[in-house]
């Protein structure tokens, strides 16, 4: 082969841009013949379910990496049948070892109880590198090269506080907010939060096996933090106040308009009222 030759590509191959989704549709094509059924609110996981319509297995996949969980024989067999399906890369178990998925250290203990950490993610995020005299320039905008260092900054900051760290979750969003007009301060608080960050890098969230009724607390938190997070930037705005100013006059004088219609009427209705016969038929000559 040489330089002059043009190859056409029969199949798909690992690094083109469509991979991860014909990796993905002959995933589900496996488990859908291995009797696997598909979230319908979260397509990236799978379902196993016995004879008696009893949950045995779960299974989430991100690209090329795949977790599964469950108990009993069928289950087993059907773990077993998909890593002959796909004889290739390495099967991890967590009560034995430590897995690594999506960034995260998962390990299981004996209890069954499930800690997720992120200690080796969270020592690989790297603060934004300024000069002493730079550093000193806080109220001076960031160029365009420190800008890119802040957004990537940020994203691997969001990762780590939507995972294992929810107690940055709102400095994180309110330093995203700042990223189009951001300044030497901005670039040195997105520092300070690395470095915030790794002094918990050890810290572990614990998922209990003892709980029977579980409840959804970190990600309702999170959504609470970012909502007050988002106010509090729009109530800081001047902007926003002279619009909820103007809006408010708007409201206010459409209210007295609406209460002098109201009590015009009313009056009005009071006086052409009809008490008596004669007022009926003073009011029809009036009329006429």
């Amino acid at each position: 082969m040489d330089q002059t030759q043009v190859l056409r590509i029969q199949k798909v191959i690992y690094g083109l841009l469509h991979a991860p989704r014909a990796w993905l549709e002959k995933l589900g094509n496996v488990l859908k013949s291995h009797g696997w059924y598909q979230s319908r609110l979260e397509p990236c996981v799978w379902r196993l379910y016995d004879s008696n319509d009893v949950l045995v297995g779960l299974l989430g996949a991100h690209v090329d990496d795949m977790l599964c969980c469950g108990s009993g024989s069928l289950y087993e067999e059907k773990v077993r049948l998909l890593r002959s399906s796909f004889p290739f890369g390495s099967w991890q178990h967590a009560k034995s070892e430590q897995i690594t998925f999506c960034g995260r250290e998962i390990s299981q203990k004996a209890s069954g109880d499930i800690h997720v950490s992120q200690e080796r993610y969270a020592l690989g995020i790297n603060e934004i590198q300024m000069s002493t005299h730079r550093k000193t320039q806080v109220d001076q905008p960031a160029t365009p090269f420190e800008t890119k260092q802040l957004r990537a900054t940020l994203g691997a900051l969001s990762w780590r506080a939507t995972q294992t760290c929810p107690w940055i979750c709102a400095s994180v969003s309110i330093l995203q907010g700042s990223q189009t007009q951001a300044t030497v301060n901005d670039l040195l608080q997105a520092s300070k939060l690395v470095r915030a960050q790794r002094i918990a890098c050890e810290e572990v969230v614990c998922f209990s096996a003892n709980i029977t009724k579980p409840i959804l607390i970190i990600p309702i938190l999170m959504r609470v933090g970012v909502v007050v997070v988002m106010v509090v930037r729009r109530v800081v705005s001047l902007r926003f106040w002279l619009m909820r100013l103007f809006w408010m006059v708007l409201v206010v004088l459409f209210l007295l308009y609406l209460g002098k219609v109201e009590s015009y009427r009313a009056s009005l209705d009071r006086r052409l009222r009809p008490k008596s016969k004669w007022q009926v038929q003073l009011l029809i000559r009036m009329s006429l």
